[in-house]
């Protein structure tokens, strides 16, 4: 790939071998450098999903996949096929001006300017109750009317395979999230900033995605992993930005590892993660 700012990539493309050779893309990832500023290749500026399925055709989104028309129906080497002929997941990428990347452990996070307005959360990587605050009261800020806030009080350990379960509410102001299956269902479609926070189990290396169903298909908004050697109660948040239709189904769940959700449990809502989500445009 030539030189090109990661700000400006709409997708990639891979389009698999057929028949008995089609299950060699499993465990392929795809991992973006810059060689030029960076020629030993230390700093990963985008990176997908290891692939787990053997199917014909992958499209991984970058953040401008939005501005991008004109998809193709079935294979083609010129447009970018269409979602609903692909396995489609949106890529992670380092420093997106459109998206906040999950999975940080950092001092500061700086969220994206949204019309005149641009908010630094900061926070010690083990206080992630002040990050999460500050994000819902972006959410506040920027919600269109449609908005929710869910909550745990539990410290349960949670296992791989199991969604977040987010059971207790703030607020809901379409009624559309499930307290008893932890799944926000979009009532109106838009652009929607979705959150949620969790916390390491004694340092075992997990990996939690936000996933968005549609028409019975999963795929990946958002990911967020831990690295090897991180601490026990590290904690973390996931924050995204993606486009939603009518019905789709929003979630979080944990693909490997485990995780909680407070380090202790809790008789209020004050020190805990949350999953929260808000419509910031049409």
């Amino acid at each position: 790939m030539p030189l090109t700012l990661i700000e400006t990539i709409q997708s990639l493309v891979l389009y698999n071998r057929t028949g008995s050779f089609n299950n060699t893309t499993i465990g392929l990832a795809i991992e973006l450098y810059n060689s030029t500023q960076d020629p030993n290749l230390t700093e990963v500026l985008a990176t997908t999903s290891a692939i787990t399925t053997a199917v014909n055709v992958y499209r991984f989104d970058f953040p401008d996949i939005g501005s991008y028309t004109g998809f193709a129906t079935g294979e083609s080497l010129s447009n970018i096929i269409r979602e609903e002929d692909a396995t489609s997941e949106v890529v992670s990428v380092a420093g997106s001006p459109t998206e906040m990347q999950g999975g940080l452990s950092v001092d500061t996070i700086t969220l994206p300017t949204i019309g005149d307005a641009e908010t630094n959360i900061q926070s010690n990587t083990n206080n992630l109750s002040s990050i999460q605050t500050q994000v819902d009261s972006l959410i506040d800020i920027f919600s269109q009317g449609i908005s929710f806030r869910a909550y745990s009080l539990s410290s349960a350990t949670i296992s791989s395979g199991q969604k977040l379960p987010f059971n207790n509410e703030s607020y809901d102001s379409q009624g559309t999230y499930d307290t008893t299956t932890y799944i926000y269902t979009i009532d109106i479609a838009g652009t929607y900033l979705f959150t949620f926070g969790w916390y390491v189990v004694e340092g075992i290396i997990a990996t939690i995605n936000l996933i968005r169903k549609r028409s019975g298909t999963e795929v990946i908004i958002q990911l967020s992993t831990t690295g090897s050697n991180t601490g026990n109660n590290t904690s973390f948040i996931v924050a995204t930005i993606a486009e939603c239709e009518s019905g789709d189904e929003i979630y979080a769940n944990i693909q490997t590892g485990s995780c909680r959700l407070a380090i202790s449990d809790l008789t209020e809502p004050d020190n805990n993660t949350s999953f929260s989500g808000s419509r910031i445009s049409s």
